[in-house]
């Protein structure tokens, strides 16, 4: 008997957590491999962003620069659809020679920074709280710098990354 109530105990705490983790702000499919998490890297669109074919990104994307297309911070690839991904400190999306630009300028940032980029650029996904993908953040800092604000109703809001370079101070702004 006693076994039985600790198993019911069990599932009624199990099925209470399930229940309420959306409330809390929990997000239990990636850890279930359910959706793809967000600001994970997502090397397959790193890939094509690498690759760059202006049909296929004009087409189904909004492109943004963090920062002038020198030395931009991150780009924002939002998907055209019906969220509206970049906050308002972003600029206007980028023409097709801005974002093979401003491409190339992030993976010399990595090569002539050393170590003060931490990674290679690469793509990370933007989910919204319902486990959609709206879009990508394609940078190489790391994904603890990159803000955004998610809401309930799927709309999320990403704001370009403020961080600083070790060795030469701010960059971006600071904070």
């Amino acid at each position: 008997m006693k076994r039985l109530l600790v198993s019911v105990f069990v599932m009624i705490l199990a099925g209470g957590v399930l229940v309420l983790s959306p409330v809390w702000g929990l997000q239990l499919g990636p850890v279930w491999g359910l959706q793809d998490e967000n600001l994970s890297a997502n090397s397959e669109m790193t890939a094509r962003i690498q690759a760059f074919d202006p049909e296929d990104f004009t087409r189904n994307f909004d492109v943004y620069a963090a920062e002038a297309l020198e030395a931009p911070t991150a780009l924002l690839f939002d998907m055209k659809d019906d969220y509206h991904l970049p906050s308002r400190f972003w600029g206007k999306p980028l023409s097709q020679n801005e974002i093979i630009y401003a491409i190339g300028h992030l993976k010399e940032q990595k090569i002539n920074a050393g170590s003060a980029l931490t990674f290679e650029p690469r793509a990370l996904n933007v989910v919204n709280i319902k486990g959609k993908v709206l879009g990508y953040v394609y940078t190489s800092i790391r994904s603890n710098d990159i803000v955004m604000e998610r809401k309930e109703d799927g709309n999320v809001k990403v704001f370009p990354p403020k961080f600083f370079l070790p060795d030469t101070g701010t960059a971006g702004g600071g904070r």
